[in-house]
């Protein structure tokens, strides 16, 4: 048998937010990430499509130009601005900061993906490896958020990260 071992990542914890509602979710994730695209590459990951074109519009108001990470993207995510791209798209990428939204127990795991699977312990499993995917993209810095209750499938008081409040980060 192979013994586990510690924990060799360097940097920062990752940080889990909780936020009131999605609206200011969103927002902070929005001022955050152009914040952080000024001197490094970030991207936005999400659970979904609907979620990314959020965003876009989101970024498209504010006169901000953000990249999508799709099957035609060129492989360039060292450059410094902001990306967005789903769990699947991100898979081999690497970036400065990574931010991962709505990660609430009503949408992660994915109802859907649940309700088409053969049973719930192998829909979890499945959401589990998307959400890894999603975490190891961080070079530096790796925001999680969420609203209302956070998903079963975080632990609730690990040292794996830090915790905060939206009102922490006023």
């Amino acid at each position: 048998m192979v013994d586990a071992t510690t924990q060799i990542a360097e940097g920062p914890k990752p940080i889990l937010i909780k936020f009131s509602n999605p609206l200011v979710e969103k927002n902070w994730i929005i001022k955050r990430a152009i914040s952080l695209s000024k001197t490094s590459s970030v991207v936005i990951i999400c659970r979904n499509r609907s979620d990314i074109d959020q965003f876009l519009c989101a970024f498209r108001n504010l006169k901000y130009i953000a990249t999508e990470i799709d099957k035609d993207t060129a492989g360039y995510a060292d450059v410094k601005t902001i990306y967005l791209s789903t769990f699947h798209a991100a898979k081999g990428l690497e970036f400065d900061n990574v931010f991962i939204p709505f990660l609430e127990e009503k949408r992660f795991p994915d109802p859907d993906a649940v309700a088409r699977a053969a049973s719930e312990k192998d829909a979890y499993a499945d959401e589990i490896k998307l959400l890894y995917v999603a975490v190891t993209r961080s070079k530096y810095g790796l925001f999680m958020t969420y609203s209302n209750s956070l998903s079963t499938l975080f632990p609730k008081d690990s040292s794996s990260c830090d915790y905060y409040n939206e009102e922490d980060l006023k």
